[in-house]
Order: structure tokens, then C-alpha cells, then sequence
């Protein structure tokens, strides 16, 4: 471990606060980097370069009552869903380019990243009110860990 990763880890565990993360397939590659600005139940703040489209063939839901976003580089196309106590259903699959100000849905999956590259946006979550999830086609949601443990996901960096 180098001297920057251990003070690194050592604020972390005395703060509960980490700067940046990198999120990982199961193969080991990095689908996003996520700088935190702020995090707290009432309010987060990340920059996110969102590296690959989303794996995982389920849509997920975000732990916030309302989440925005700010794409400033790069765009994507995104696939958004109804979803109920008994059913999930495809309500929408557009590109989502800059500089688009937009509300991120409650049940969403992003399905491509335009020439590949990475898209970077400014990401606003407001007041925490569940866990992650990944939703079925019935409306279950599966806990993210629970899902990401069913996949065999890596913990992130």
C-alpha cells in the first residue's frame, strides 16, 4: 500500500467520508469513477464519469426522494421505467446529451454511451429514503448488495 492509499484509508475510517470511488463489473472493469463533494442524508453532491453503459441487464433505483443530473461532457441513452408493486414496464429510451439539466427516474438504466466514450455529469441527491436496488420484471426490488453478491461483483476501490 502506498503512503497516499493508506492516508487515504485512514480518513476514511476516521471521517466515513471518501473522496473518490471506482465502481466495477464483475470482470474487474471500471463502469463509473465517483468523486464525492458532499454526502449526507438531506443532500450529495458527486461528479460521476460514467466509463461503460450499465451491465447488469435490471434497471436500479437510487437511495434518494428526487436525484438530478447535469451532463457537461459526453452523452448516453438511457431506458426508463414505470414500476409498481406487480410489474415493471419500459416507459422511455432516449440520449441523454449535454448540457441537459434533467430528473433522474426512480427506475432507470443507462444502455450505451455515444462513440464510447465516457460521460461526465454533475449529480444532485436529495434526502435519503431507501437503500439501491435492482428491479425485476414483477416490481421486486432486489437490494444492490444482494444483487451484486448474486453477480459476483468485486468491492470497490
Amino acid at each position: 500500500m502506498t503512503p497516499k492509499q493508506w492516508a487515504e484509508r485512514a480518513f476514511e475510517s476516521v471521517t466515513g467520508w471518501r473522496w473518490h470511488r471506482r465502481l466495477r463489473r464483475e470482470t474487474g472493469e471500471v463502469y463509473m469513477d465517483r468523486w464525492q463533494l458532499l454526502r449526507s442524508k438531506r443532500l450529495s453532491i458527486y461528479i460521476n464519469r460514467i466509463n461503460m453503459p450499465d451491465y447488469d441487464p435490471l434497471p436500479h433505483t437510487h437511495p434518494w426522494e428526487e436525484s438530478y443530473s447535469l451532463k457537461f461532457w459526453g452523452s448516453y441513452t438511457e431506458e426508463t421505467f414505470f414500476r409498481s408493486a406487480v410489474k415493471r414496464e419500459l416507459v422511455s429510451h432516449g440520449l441523454r446529451v449535454p448540457p441537459r439539466w434533467s430528473r433522474i427516474p426512480d427506475v432507470h438504466r443507462i444502455t450505451a454511451l455515444t462513440n464510447g466514450k465516457p460521460c461526465w455529469t454533475l449529480f444532485f441527491g436529495l434526502k435519503v429514503a431507501q437503500r439501491w436496488g435492482f428491479v425485476e420484471p414483477n416490481g421486486h426490488i432486489i437490494p444492490a448488495q444482494v444483487r451484486k453478491a448474486q453477480r459476483g461483483v468485486q468491492s470497490e476501490d
